[in-house]
């Protein structure tokens, strides 16, 4: 006996696309961050994290009833000692959490709070950016840039002196960032 078609079977494509036009979009976690740039320099405000051993920009998870720019105030204090940040150039959400992204004319000392999070903050030049390990977020943002990550970047084959010495002569991208949103934080 032939199976009827005009009704979507248990192991259909149709079934199976109505179940998955069903299933929501994965939560963005409630993190919340800002990418620090000093307008003298060019460099960035990077933080190291204790527990993954990686770089990052400065960020946290909101705390319940707390705002997405209240939360990222407190954690570039937490993790930098910094509280006087200028108002922000945009909105950027990233693979996991979004951020603020701030231009200060210098750059300040970074005495991390919350040592127990943060080993030590450091501003970090593109060419420094190159050679460090990152989390998800900060390396996307900086592929965006079209600045591959060193850890990204090296093979086996590439692994030898000549490919490092050529990675690291590579030019720096100057090529300013997209906004994907002006939305005022205030």
């Amino acid at each position: 006996m032939m199976p009827d078609l005009s009704t979507p079977s248990k192991y259909s494509y149709q079934h199976l696309y109505n179940q998955l036009q069903k299933t929501k979009a994965p939560k963005r976690e409630n993190i919340y961050g800002a990418i620090i740039t000093c307008s003298r320099t060019g460099r960035f405000l990077l933080v190291l994290g204790r527990e993954a051993m990686k770089w990052s920009f400065p960020k946290g998870h909101a705390h319940e009833s707390e705002s997405a720019f209240s939360c990222l105030i407190r954690e570039v204090y937490e993790e930098t000692g910094f509280i006087d940040l200028p108002p922000p150039m945009r909105r950027r959400p990233l693979k996991v959490g979004e951020y603020y992204e701030f231009i200060v004319p210098e750059e300040f000392i970074i005495r991390p709070i919350d040592t127990n999070e943060i080993v030590e903050g450091k501003w970090m030049s593109l060419h420094e950016i190159r050679m460090i390990m990152m989390n998800l977020d900060t390396s996307y943002y900086f592929r965006e840039l079209g600045i591959t990550p060193f850890e990204t970047n090296v093979t086996i084959e590439d692994s030898c002196i000549g490919g490092l010495i050529n990675m690291i002569s590579e030019e720096e991208s100057s090529e300013p960032c997209n906004s994907q949103s002006t939305e005022d934080p205030c």
